[in-house]
């Protein structure tokens, strides 16, 4: 069994500083929240460089503020699933095999608490053609 640790509880520092305390403290993974990412200004090459001479797996956390992949507005469905598609492109740059993505709070009270496999639950599943289709899952 692997523990890792994310660097949302690091985010004032630089992404490769962030990864350093997480190795330091003997964790096997990081998890780089996208938000981390985008305020460090750093290159992905220069990311997955510092990971492996660290020796950490590194995961990616996908956009997850203000998105909802499944919602019931298509514009604000667009936008979202064009957020996480940017993040699976960062994902491949970075060299992780693991992209979490949350579907977001469902868009009406009727759906909150529908099993998977429900509509909203299947609309996220068709993002970039499912996990499968992508290598990601």
């Amino acid at each position: 069994m692997k523990f890792g640790a994310s660097t949302v509880f690091l985010k004032e520092k630089p992404v490769t500083e962030a990864l350093e305390a997480i190795a330091r403290l003997g964790y096997a993974s990081a998890e780089l929240w996208m938000d981390h990412y985008r305020s460090a200004a750093q290159r992905p090459a220069t990311i997955a460089r510092h990971c492996r001479t660290l020796g950490l797996e590194l995961t990616l956390h996908a956009a997850s503020y203000d998105l909802n992949i499944i919602s019931t507005n298509p514009g604000i469905r667009r936008e979202s699933r064009r957020q996480i598609r940017s993040c699976f492109r960062l994902a491949a740059a970075l060299e992780t095999r693991l992209v979490v993505v949350h579907p977001a709070p469902c868009p009406r009270p009727r759906e909150i608490g529908q099993p998977p496999g429900s509509p909203s639950w299947k609309q996220s599943g068709s993002l970039m053609g499912g996990p499968r289709k992508t290598g990601y899952g």
